[in-house]
C-alpha cells in the first residue's frame, strides 16, 4: 500500500513538469523568466533525487533531463533580455544558480549507482558548460 502511494506521488510529481516551462511564459520580463526557470531548475533537482531514493529511475532520469532544459530555457531568456550580462544582476544570479546546481548534481551523480551515473554526469557538464559561459559574457568585454 505504501509503495503504491509513493508511486502515485511520483507520478504527480512528473505530471506538471512539461508545463512548467510554459507556465513561465506569462512572465513578460525575460530577466525574471529566466530566474524562475533557475528556480524550477533547483525545484526538479530535489525532485529527482526524491524520486531516484524511492527507486523510481526512469521517472528520476526524466527529471535530470527536465534540469537541463530550464537551464537552457533560462539562458535563452537572458540572451533574448538583450541586457548587457556586465550590467545585469540577473546573469550573475545565473551565474551562481548554475554553479550551485552543478554541484548539487554531482552530489547527486556520486549518490546513484553506477549504471545511472552516465546520464546524471551528462547534465552536469552541460550545465557547468553554461555556467563557464555566462561567466564569460559576464567578466569579458565587448570589443569595440
Amino acid at each position: 500500500m505504501t509503495r503504491l502511494v509513493l508511486l502515485a506521488l511520483a507520478f504527480s510529481l512528473t505530471l506538471p513538469a512539461a508545463n512548467d516551462l510554459d507556465a513561465l511564459e506569462s512572465e513578460s520580463n525575460l530577466e525574471k523568466r529566466a530566474d524562475k526557470a533557475l528556480i524550477l531548475a533547483r525545484q526538479q533537482l530535489d525532485a529527482a533525487t526524491k524520486i531516484y531514493r524511492s527507486g523510481d529511475i526512469r521517472t528520476a532520469m526524466a527529471k535530470v533531463e527536465d534540469v537541463v532544459a530550464s537551464v537552457d530555457y533560462a539562458v535563452k531568456s537572458l540572451a533574448g533580455s538583450g541586457k548587457d550580462p556586465r550590467r545585469s544582476k540577473y546573469y550573475k544570479r545565473a551565474e551562481q544558480r548554475t554553479r550551485e546546481l552543478a554541484r548539487r548534481m554531482t552530489d547527486f551523480a556520486d549518490s546513484a549507482d553506477y549504471q545511472d551515473r552516465p546520464l546524471i554526469q551528462k547534465a552536469r557538464d552541460h550545465i557547468l558548460a553554461v555556467h563557464d559561459h555566462l561567466l564569460d559574457q559576464i567578466l569579458l568585454r565587448k570589443k569595440k
